[in-house]
Formats: C-alpha cells, structure tokens, sequence
C-alpha cells in the first residue's frame, strides 16, 4: 500500500509525493500541481481554487484592427491639396526640399522628396518663381514640380516627389 506524507504549514497541507505517487522524488514535480493546496479552516479542508492564467491578445486579433483604405487616404490628401488656399507664393533659388517643407507646413499633408529629385551634389535643383497671387497646393505643385521634369503623386499617406522613372516603380 503506498502513503502519502503531508506537510501542513499555516494550516496548508502540501503534497511531499512524486508524480507516480510514492515517497521519493523520482521525477520533477509537475509545473501545475495535481492536487491544489488544501487550507484548513477550523479543522475543515477548504480546496482553493486554482489561478487561471490572464488571457493575452493574439497577433492576429491585434494584426486585425482596421486600416484605412487606400484610395479613400487618397482621396482624403488630393482634397486638402485642392482645399487649402496659398496666397503671394514666390520662390527665389529654394531647393525642392525647402518647397517640401513649405507646402508640408501649410497643409498638414506629409511629404517625401526622392534623392535623384533632389539632384546630385554637384547639381541642386533650385527653383524660382514670381508670386502667384492666389492658388491651391495642388496647382502649386504642378506649377513647381512639373517644369523641372519631376513628378509628384499620392503613395501611401505622404505626397512624393520624384522621377518619373522612379514614380513608375512599385
């Protein structure tokens, strides 16, 4: 007949038990105990509940929040772009990031501005224009970006400046 020996601590009984039963420690104890602690009240074993692990929020349920659409971003950024008025606009020998900056200031709109846009060391593409009394982002932007042979387009939540071979790519 096997015995199981018990301590009791504090009123709590504890199993001093292999996991096959008998007295001696014949293998690890498992990382959840068979028997869950027993506290004794008043002479009366009381089982405890065991804790239930906290439930974590998955990749998926995580990789499932909504995103905006695409199109609709697009269409969001073209309209503030037609919407947001630029009154006395002039450029005297500003780079295209300085236009960059300027318009991403004016308009909220993020913009991106490619490196072969921007020229090479020896060559900066500098740009000058007279003032323009009243007129959007948008035309601004074809205004400025379109004679020096760049492109501008709408890709991801940023306006970009670039070639137009860098514009075609994906």
């Amino acid at each position: 007949m096997r015995t199981r020996r018990t301590l009791a601590v504090v009123g709590v009984a504890l199993s001093l038990a292999g996991c096959c039963g008998s007295s001696r420690r014949c293998c690890p104890p498992p990382c959840v105990p068979a028997n869950p602690p027993i506290v004794v009240v008043g002479g009366v074993p009381m089982p405890q509940p065991m804790p239930q692990p906290t439930p974590q929020p998955t990749p998926s349920a995580v990789a499932e929040a909504p995103k905006p659409d695409a199109a609709r971003r697009r269409a969001e950024i073209l309209a503030t772009l037609d919407e947001k008025h630029i009154k006395n606009a002039s450029f005297a020998g500003a780079t295209i990031d300085e236009i960059a900056t300027y318009l991403r200031t004016v308009t909220g709109v993020e913009f991106h501005v490619s490196p072969k846009a921007r020229g090479s060391k020896d060559e900066t593409r500098l740009v000058s224009m007279p003032v323009i009394a009243d007129t959007t982002a948008r035309q601004l932007l074809d205004v400025v970006i379109v004679p020096m042979g760049l492109v501008w387009t709408v890709r991801g939540d940023a306006v970009e400046i670039a070639t137009p071979g860098e514009a075609a790519g994906p």
